[in-house]
């Protein structure tokens, strides 16, 4: 086999031929990478905020709910004679009333009283109540309310002791009179209903005794006795 010779020109072409080759191979391997750009992110589109809430509409007509009651004995709205057990609570209003978990006397019709006589104790009562039929409370029915429960065919007539009158003083000032001193005469008011006065003076009893005219957060729609 023959052996070509190779001149020292052609043994130094491949020497650098051989060393740039290396030289951009090494260069191109250690090349720090472009760094990477993110792709600009589209601008959010600007929501106003609203500076106030809109406020609710409400609504003009009145909302019916159901009330049911149970208990031992047939109801009775009389405003004379106060059925503990039958919701009536929330359909007539009082003077004043007790907290269920302190017993500490509140004020409810009324906004303040104070005793002014051993015999007379001066109730103020709150403005612009009025009853679901229109009238409006003042003093006038306070008055009536009192003439009504010490009246002997009153039940609740029991709890007033010796209750004798209301005066009128203003239209929102009433003064509560007994026979003689009542120093728990306001905690006697949480059983004194007070009902509409023209409503009450001008209807048959058969017919209060069935229906109610009061204050309260509640009004009595409908009643079939013994059924609802």
């Amino acid at each position: 086999m023959s052996t070509k010779k190779i001149t020292r020109r052609e043994m130094l072409k491949l020497t650098l031929g051989g060393a740039v080759g290396l030289f951009v191979a090494g260069t191109t391997g250690c090349q720090t990478p472009a760094p990477t750009v993110a792709p600009a992110q589209p601008k959010a589109t600007s929501v106003p905020v609203p500076t106030t809430v809109p406020a609710p509409v409400a609504s003009a007509t009145p909302v019916r709910r159901t009330l049911r009651a149970a208990g031992i004995e047939s109801a009775n709205v009389l405003p004379t004679n106060p059925d503990h057990n039958s919701g009536i609570f929330d359909v007539y209003e009082t003077l004043t009333y007790r907290d269920e978990k302190t017993g500490t006397l509140l004020p409810r019709l009324a906004e303040s009283w104070e005793q002014r006589e051993p015999t007379v104790w001066r109730f103020k009562l709150r403005k612009d109540v009025k009853f679901t039929n229109g009238e409006p409370f003042n003093a006038t029915a306070v008055q009536t309310a009192v003439t009504q429960i010490i009246k002997p065919e009153a039940i609740a007539r029991t709890y007033m002791g010796d209750l004798a009158e209301a005066r009128v003083v203003d239209d929102y000032t009433v003064d509560v009179v007994s026979k003689s001193a009542d120093p728990i005469l306001p905690h006697r008011m949480t059983f004194m209903f007070v009902a509409a006065p023209k409503w009450l003076q001008s209807t048959a009893p058969e017919v209060v005794a069935s229906t109610a005219v009061g204050t309260g957060p509640l009004k009595l729609v409908e009643w079939s006795k013994g059924q609802y």
